[in-house]
């Protein structure tokens, strides 16, 4: 979760890579610069019905969730289908992370699911350069929780250079359902 331009896809592009690294398949609905198989609506309800083997660990990076379960539309089929896939992740080996910008417009169903929540924002940090002067570089914060069954328990704060990573996906691909 955060704001326009705090971090999130950038964060969770990171984590993706990482899991990456690790072996895993990654599946996302935005373009990225690593090995990826791309997620559209279709592909997730093939998954649900069963035609789509995923054998191994696997790792879904989904933007901008709430163009697909949307917490004011959780009638409609796509939001249905999303949320048969939300229920069958643990089953079929799946990472699944997400960004929104606001955690309410999410589905309920996701919302009560979710494990963890990273909140993101943008703080300077001032590093030395090689030329032995200082910069400024802007690191993402993230403020971490985990759901330790009687609700959200913030873990702490985790600092990266997010300068390192923007070269693994576009920042400015508009994500559609």
């Amino acid at each position: 979760m955060g704001n326009i331009g705090s971090g999130k896809t950038l964060s969770m592009t990171r984590f993706g890579y990482v899991h990456y690294l690790k072996g895993y398949k990654v599946f996302a609905n935005y373009h990225l610069e690593f090995p990826h198989e791309k997620v559209t609506p279709e592909f997730l309800e093939q998954i649900v019905k069963g035609e789509v083997d995923l054998t191994g660990n696997n790792i879904f990076l989904l933007d901008e969730i709430q163009m697909y379960i949307d917490s004011r539309s959780s009638a409609n089929k796509r939001n249905r289908i999303i949320s048969y896939f939300i229920m069958q992740i643990r089953k079929k080996k799946i990472i699944l992370c997400f960004t929104a910008q606001m955690e309410h417009t999410i589905d309920k169903r996701l919302r009560e699911l979710c494990q963890n929540k990273i909140e993101c924002s943008i703080v300077d940090v001032k590093v030395k350069k090689e030329d032995g002067t200082l910069g400024v570089i802007k690191v993402s914060h993230n403020k971490h929780y985990v759901n330790d069954g009687y609700g959200m328990k913030e873990l702490g704060n985790n600092y990266y250079l997010s300068q390192t990573w923007f070269k693994y996906y576009d920042t400015s691909e508009l994500i559609t359902a």
